[in-house]
């Protein structure tokens, strides 16, 4: 596992720097920069937006006795989003917006309550309920 995660480390960044270069000699330099700075903005813009909309999804299902386990997972994806979206660098631009996006977020959602339930039952997660 650890393999892997430094694996990812070090070939996410150089595969996001190659991009960045290939691009740069295709499109310009300014270019480039011009395009991840406009992705940076539209990527805080779409998220406030969508961020305002699932708090108050949140605070409705508060309000109506609900547990808000769905908007607050869309939350947590939508602050990946932007994160990545603000990051430099087109690969991670592309991961952002699908952090962002609400049909991928309704699927990310479903494989990530999966890998819970996944874990629950194979008792690498414990669950302690409180009264």
């Amino acid at each position: 596992m650890r393999r892997i995660i430094f694996a990812c480390a070090i070939g996410f960044p150089l595969l996001e720097l190659v991009l960045i270069v290939l691009l740069s000699n295709w499109l310009g330099v300014f270019s480039v920069i011009a395009l991840m700075f406009l992705t940076g903005t539209i990527g805080v813009i779409f998220a406030k937006r969508q961020g305002l909309q699932t708090l108050r999804l949140a605070q409705l299902q508060i309000q109506q006795g609900q547990l808000p386990s769905g908007a607050l997972l869309d939350g947590v994806f939508l602050f990946m989003g932007a994160l990545l979206l603000i990051v430099p660098g087109f690969l991670t631009d592309l991961i952002g917006l699908c952090c962002l996006l609400p049909y991928v977020r309704g699927w990310l959602k479903a494989f990530v309550v999966t890998i819970f339930q996944r874990m629950v039952a194979r008792g690498q997660w414990i669950v302690v309920k409180r009264r």
